[in-house]
């Protein structure tokens, strides 16, 4: 597979053109039928961490109940696929973007994919707008750990790939993120770390 192949989108194909056959066993069938509505759920963005290994283990289901012989051929195609390109399944599922740009729900939009950590830029920009500085600045957190540092740093490669510059202006799509922290976070405590480890760490040089 080329990088302008989706994996995802492979794997769906491959089991649609066997699902489509006949002469194969209801085992196979019920069992595959659920392994690609697993598939379509990842392409369309609807998907949970767990959904792999469920389909690994309705795949391997399949083989062990087929009585039609068919189950191994097809399930060996389409998870030798998944295995060799988990990373690919992995970003469609958490980080709801499609890198081969073959899903059109997770497409994302030209700001969210200049930006480095590929925030969720339109959905905090838009919870902003409507004065909600607490769930955007949750929002922006889920893929950066300091956004009030960020906000007031960043280079925004983000505002140059904004289409809302090809009209007049670009969003100011840093300055809303230090004001989604500025208001979100006033008398915030400190969120408790997840453990504690024993290990020690010292930080070298300066910066920001």
């Amino acid at each position: 597979m080329g990088r302008d192949e989706c994996a995802v989108r492979k794997t769906t194909d491959i089991l649609t053109a066997f699902l489509e056959e006949k002469g194969f066993c209801n085992h196979c069938y019920h069992n595959f039928v659920s392994v690609l509505g697993l598939l379509i759920g990842i392409g369309q963005g609807e998907a949970v961490p767990g959904d792999l290994t469920l389909i690994e283990e309705l795949s391997r289901s399949a083989v062990i109940s087929c009585r039609c012989g068919r189950a191994g051929e097809v399930a060996d195609k389409f998870l030798t696929v998944l295995q060799s390109h988990r990373d690919d399944f992995i970003v469609h599922i958490e980080n709801r973007v499609c890198p081969a740009g073959q899903c059109p729900r997770l497409i994302p939009a030209p700001c969210q994919a200049a930006c480095p950590a590929g925030i969720d830029i339109p959905n905090y920009v838009a919870l902003v707008g409507q004065g909600r500085y607490r769930e955007a600045l949750e929002l922006i957190r889920e893929d950066v750990p300091l956004p009030g540092v960020l906000g007031r740093i960043c280079e925004h490669p983000c505002q140059q790939a904004c289409r809302r510059g090809q009209v007049d202006n670009p969003i100011p799509i840093c300055s809303l993120k230090r004001l989604a922290y500025d208001r979100g976070a006033e008398k915030e405590a400190p969120p408790p770390p997840e453990r504690k480890h024993p290990e020690r760490v010292a930080v070298v040089g300066a910066g920001p």
